[in-house]
């Protein structure tokens, strides 16, 4: 499939997720509140009173984490706010969480911008594939952002360890496929590492626009 059809399956694959953690979750996390609310006793003692004051309040906690986590994966703010440094540390930081395996960001903090296309470029092309790379990696993942003269180059690369076989999957097809198409449409280039190596490493580089 060309690029734009993965893409628009991309798009309606986030939808249906936020969608469903909207529903399913979120809502239902609220209409929670609402019933506790209603069925908070006025006559109730203090030590009860608090204690479901403080329970509604952590759940409120919760749903507002949500909210914000929902919102970053459709649009990361902290990309136009922030730059793409803190932008990339912050996602590097999440993915840990998620992915359950240290995900460590080596970048020169000193160096100027990006343009916008090629920033947010950068961050949904790693954020499309840390997921793949993480099924192979036993080790975490390490991502190196370098800006030369004339290009941008990043780099995932993970331990997938001599002993494990490799594992193609109908998982990482698609994602990689999509980052191949989207390369090539930015005039780039994707380089990734034999399967069958110790090292998984995926190279792409891409044209240095002006901000």
């Amino acid at each position: 499939r060309c690029y734009s059809a993965l893409l628009c399956g991309r798009r309606e694959s986030e939808r249906r997720h936020v969608a469903y953690e909207l529903h399913e979750d979120l809502a239902q996390r609220l209409s929670a509140l609402k019933i506790t609310l209603a069925c908070l006793d006025p006559a109730a003692d203090a030590a009860t009173t608090r204690a479901i004051v403080g329970s509604m309040s952590a759940a409120i906690d919760q749903a507002l984490a949500m909210v914000v986590r929902l919102s970053t994966e459709l649009h990361p703010l902290m990309l136009h706010n922030l730059g793409l440094n803190a932008a990339l540390e912050a996602l590097a930081g999440n993915a840990t969480v998620r992915l359950g395996m240290p995900v460590t960001l080596q970048q020169d903090d000193n160096e100027p911008p990006l343009a916008e296309s090629t920033a947010v470029a950068v961050y949904r092309l790693t954020e499309l594939l840390l997921p793949p790379l993480a099924r192979h990696a036993q080790r975490g993942i390490d991502i190196l952002l370098l800006r030369r003269p004339r290009d941008v180059v990043l780099q995932l690369q993970a331990d997938a360890g001599r002993a494990r076989e490799a594992l193609p999957s109908n998982e990482d097809a698609e994602p990689m496929q999509a980052a191949r198409d989207q390369v090539h449409l930015l005039g780039g280039r994707l380089e990734q590492s034999d399967p069958q190596d110790a090292v998984r490493r995926i190279t792409i580089c891409l044209p240095l626009l002006a901000p």
